[in-house]
């Protein structure tokens, strides 16, 4: 364990303590101002790990949902209740819906979901969202609100809960791209950017990471712990790497005090005279601090690597050192787009996987050299991608030649069999061209037109083709090491663990790759049961599509990437070539996970989804 995990470990149980310590006999926390809300108590059950704390949170919240089970600011019965007195509101009520779901999705049961199904009905703005912030029967002008952070947090309630909403997701994006980010109850940016990450599932999150980099100090954070915390989360959703915020992490470990940090307001709670008067709690800070501090960990350990590997910058900076060599004949204008892709890349998540694995077979060179060879390939096949996909990456493709070409003079280096190497590539190609020809089709103002013929992923392993470029670094190690047999064997692993990843990025995805004209595996073989054409048109057969996904598709996604996680397992077992397979066996448990999460919504969802359709 490093110095910085124990920092890390320390810091996180004296704010867990400071928490705990601040929790009301009911389950509840108070604001710094003293008031009972169910606000703070629903972002601090979601942000923290501590079961026994976010236990009599989340029995709180249930007390607090109505017979139509929406929520209110204030706690009911409360003098605030009385004196300051606020409709149910879908913000509160998504809150604390996501608060019990994330702690124990069983009691969110399906009576909450299809009474949340008829409160979305009855607040819409338009059919599947945005929403209205108020729950009112009748709604007057000064009523009239729909906030980008409420319908953020609904959607980020729905997609915790398997559901998709076009229009809704359309909604975010807008406000995302518009960089506008206007809110009647948040006026820092910060803040609004934290909520609209946790929803936002586009194509365009670097543009959400550029806002939240750009308001960045010099130093390294965000000014103030608050802003650091909400900043860190933010861009770890967003995927960016642990390095890249590592700055943010360190100021966090600075500032803390026993677990508690300098406050900072979080939410505009009312106006006096037309002055915002904002709200905080010392409470909510810690956990917004803890949460950061976990997705930090998380990151990490989700690539494969330990603390020290993560941390240490060296070998990230002999691999980029090791790149950059074999681009010194190359124009500047090609080195910088080199070193802007690097500086894009999440270096410790693909240089660490064939580190750690050829370091425990080759001298520390011939190590770095696959990592090298892993970069190289990732950026010059993800450019390829990108243009193919219609994406504006023209530009690069010169660099993405130069990559390839640059994979090749490494490989060669090494006087091996180079057969592997070039049937996996011609396989790369072939799958890419596959996948263009046969899974592209036309999205005309959301309405498709599929196919006379849907495109057969077979036995799925043109999944695993894609993108077993991967698995290079690894394959070569062994073949270096004169371990052929087992180089045979880890790419029998990477095909079944490469098909288990995707169809479940499929499964979250199909939605949204069909509004980009795109049939993946899971809603080519859905839409065979489709019966009402050719022809689909988004706006209105959503919800049909849903209900189709989940009662039918679930089930037998589900048993496939099951099926490939077992046999990714069982080739694993029969490797003898290095000791620690370790973080190869932590690829697979992720999507074991996520079978069982997804089994376990899909009654659940079965209702929800059939209160949605009595709008119709």
């Amino acid at each position: 364990m490093t110095d910085q995990t124990r920092r890390i470990n320390r810091v996180r149980n004296d704010a867990l303590r400071f928490i705990a310590s601040q929790q009301q006999g009911n389950g509840s926390f108070l604001s710094d101002q003293g008031k009972p809300t169910t606000f703070y108590t629903s972002l601090i059950c979601t942000a923290v790990s501590d079961s026994a704390m976010r236990d009599k949170a989340a029995r709180f919240l249930l007390s607090q949902l109505s017979n139509a089970s929406s929520c209110n600011y204030w706690q009911r019965g409360s003098d605030e209740e009385a004196s300051v007195p606020y409709p149910d509101d879908l913000d509160d009520t998504a809150l604390a819906l996501l608060a019990i779901h994330s702690f124990q999705p069983e009691l969110v049961t399906e009576t909450h979901l299809a009474r949340l199904a008829q409160l979305l009905i009855a607040n819409e703005e338009k059919p599947g969202g945005p929403y209205q912030t108020w729950i009112l029967d009748a709604r007057s002008p000064e009523w009239h609100d729909i906030d980008v952070v409420v319908n953020s947090t609904i959607a980020f309630l729905l997609a915790s809960l398997g559901i998709q909403q076009q229009t809704l997701d359309k909604y975010i994006e807008k406000q995302c791209l518009s960089e506008s980010h206007a809110s009647k109850y948040y006026d820092d940016p910060i803040v609004v950017l934290y909520f609209i990450s946790r929803a936002y599932a586009g194509h365009d999150k670097n543009v959400l990471v550029r806002q939240i980099v750009g308001r960045r100090n010099s130093n390294g954070h965000w000014d103030t712990p608050l802003r650091t915390a909400l900043a860190v989360s933010s861009l770890l959703r967003l995927g960016v790497s642990a390095t890249e915020v590592s700055e943010g992490v360190q100021f966090l470990l600075d500032s803390s005090v026993d677990g508690q940090w300098p406050q900072s307001p979080f939410i505009i709670e009312s106006y006096a005279e037309g002055f915002p008067v904002h709200s905080s709690c010392s409470a909510h800070l810690s956990a917004c601090c803890v949460e950061a501090l976990a997705l930090y960990e998380k990151t990490i350990q989700y690539s494969g690597h330990s603390n020290t590997e993560q941390t240490d910058p060296h070998l990230i900076t002999a691999v980029r050192q090791h790149c950059s060599a074999l681009f010194s004949d190359s124009s500047p204008a090609i080195q910088q787009q080199l070193d802007n892709a690097m500086n894009a890349l999440d270096m410790s998540d693909v240089v660490l996987l064939p580190y750690r694995f050829s370091s425990q077979l080759l001298p520390e060179e011939n190590a770095i050299s696959l990592s090298a060879l892993g970069v190289l390939g990732w950026i010059g096949y993800g450019i390829c991608d990108d243009i193919v996909d219609g994406e504006d990456a023209v530009g690069l493709l010169p660099l993405a030649i130069l990559c390839v070409r640059k994979v090749e003079t490494i490989i060669t280096s090494f006087q091996v069999d180079t057969r592997l190497f070039s049937n996996i590539l011609s396989g790369i190609a072939g799958a890419t061209a596959w996948e263009y020809e046969q899974c592209r089709i036309e999205n005309a103002n959301n309405v498709l037109v599929l196919p006379e013929a849907l495109p057969d992923y077979g036995d799925y392993a043109v999944l695993a083709q894609k993108s077993l470029g991967h698995a290079i670094p690894i394959l070569f190690a062994c073949m270096l090491a004169h371990r052929g047999g087992d180089a045979a064997i880890l790419q029998e692993f990477f095909i079944h663990y490469l098909i288990a990843r995707q169809l479940n990025d499929d499964a979250h995805d199909w939605l949204l790759d069909l509004q980009n004209g795109f049939l993946n595996s899971v809603s080519a073989h859905m839409l065979r049961a489709w019966k009402k054409g050719r022809q689909i048109d988004l706006a209105k057969d959503e919800q049909e599509l849903q209900e189709l996904f989940w009662q039918h598709e679930i089930d037998h996604c589900s048993a496939l990437i099951a099926a490939h996680c077992a046999f990714a397992k069982s080739a694993l077992k029969k490797t003898t070539v290095i000791s620690d397979v370790a973080f190869l066996w932590d690829l697979i448990a992720p999507l074991e996970h996520a079978v069982k999460i997804a089994l376990a919504e899909r009654d659940r969802m079965s209702v929800f989804l059939a209160a949605i359709e009595m709008r119709y």
